[in-house]
């Protein structure tokens, strides 16, 4: 077996530079050519632990991202398939130790993150996508593509391909969600493509399906101060010629906030927006159970709409005795709510549990589809869950010949 032992200096992210040594031997594969390799990523001067770094002009330092045992890097040769190489690491890192096979050839092509069967060419896809994830401090690492090329006479370079935009709130209340909504013509989320055989820097070309907007998701909640707190979306390079913020909490409040003026991200820095106060300014819900409760509801436009979710169902009515549920009371005190799942991710745009009123609240973006909103107590159990349904409004069709009443459509 041969076995070969070579030493790769590599620049990792915007002012991160790392060495990394890899360490071949040839393996039985189905691909005779490819080799076991180690990548070892390590930080240039120990000044901070982050796999890349986004400068955000001194106003809050440097943005802190580790490598975390799941992250996973792409690495292949000119027009062959990029090849999946894992970090080995069991706890978050600065360096990450990336282990996989790859072809050997004397220049190698690099992504981050890595998507299975993408082939290196002249063109590269890469992904930002729609919904990203929130991060004390920092912006959420999966969602910031790198590539990266070198070979074994000079440092193997990744580089970020987008920049960042960091929102600051202040306030009392408890965030569950944020959508970044940019003009029409304004593509922030979605595929684009990159060439990996840039120059000084790569160029991220966004497709023309891709989405108009971000949402950021908070989890369980981030709580607001009388110090601004940073929420950072990863966004392409580029000037946007204003955006519309939608801030939803986890009792239901909401706030929009829309600007007229131009937006410039770019490439590897966090612009930061102006702090804003956080202001309810949604007063005015539909109140779906208004006729009475019942475990389906249906929404005909967008907008803000609320039911009673202090009841299961159609209560009483629709409480069967001997039901198996958790409880024997058609009566139920959620502690908050969560949008389960979504057949169109641009249908709910934030859901929260107001408990002074025991009104769910949520808001729609008047897209067609279905959606599933859940009522949590205090330790995540799930209470009740209710379909909300997005479509025309249904009518009754009446047959010839007594022949009944039917609906105008076809349930399934």
């Amino acid at each position: 077996m041969k076995r070969y032992i070579y030493y790769i200096w590599c620049l990792l992210g915007l002012g991160l530079l790392t060495g990394c040594m890899f360490e071949e031997e040839s393996i039985e594969t189905k691909d005779e050519n490819l080799v076991h390799m180690v990548f070892t990523a390590m930080l240039e001067d120990g000044r901070l632990a982050t796999k890349t770094v986004l400068d955000e002009n001194d106003v809050d330092g440097f943005r802190d991202v580790l490598w975390e045992p799941e992250d996973v890097i792409g690495v292949a040769t000119y027009n062959g398939r990029y090849q999946r190489f894992e970090n080995v690491l069991e706890e978050p890192a600065a360096s990450g130790v990336f282990e996989g096979s790859v072809n050997q050839d004397i220049m190698y092509y690099a992504i981050y993150p890595y998507r299975d069967n993408q082939q290196m060419s002249t063109s590269v896809n890469v992904t930002i996508p729609s919904k990203q994830t929130y991060k004390p401090n920092s912006f959420d690492g999966s969602a910031a593509p790198m590539v990266g090329k070198g070979n074994h006479a000079e440092p193997l370079h990744f580089m970020n391909l987008c920049g960042a935009l960091a929102v600051q709130l202040t306030g009392n209340e408890k965030v569950r969600s944020i959508i970044f909504q940019a003009n029409a013509n304004d593509k922030v989320s979605g595929d684009g493509t990159v060439d990996p055989d840039y120059g000084d820097y790569p160029v991220l070309q966004m497709g023309d399906v891709a989405d108009n907007f971000i949402i950021l998701d908070c989890g369980e909640g981030v709580q607001l101060s009388g110090t601004p707190t940073s929420f950072h979306f990863v966004l392409p390079p580029g000037t946007y010629n204003g955006f519309k913020l939608i801030i939803s909490t986890t009792d239901g409040q909401f706030m929009e906030k829309s600007t007229d003026k131009q937006l410039k991200i770019k490439r590897s820095i966090v612009t930061k927006a102006a702090s804003l106060a956080f202001e309810n300014t949604a007063t005015n819900f539909t109140d779906l159970s208004e006729r009475g409760t019942a475990n389906s509801y249906i929404v005909t436009q967008g907008g803000y709409y609320s039911f009673d979710a202090t009841v299961i169902g159609n209560g009483e009515f629709g409480f069967p005795a001997n039901n198996n549920y958790h409880t024997n009371s058609p009566e139920i005190a959620p502690a908050s709510a969560e949008l389960l799942w979504a057949d169109n991710h641009k249908l709910i745009n934030g859901c929260g549990y107001d408990a002074s009123t025991g009104m769910l609240k949520f808001l729609t973006s008047g897209e067609e589809g279905n959606a599933v909103i859940a009522a949590k107590d205090s330790e995540g159990n799930i209470l009740w869950s209710w379909h909300i349904w997005m479509t025309d409004q249904p009518e009754e069709q009446v047959y010839n010949n007594n022949a009944g009443i039917l609906m105008d459509r076809n349930l399934g």
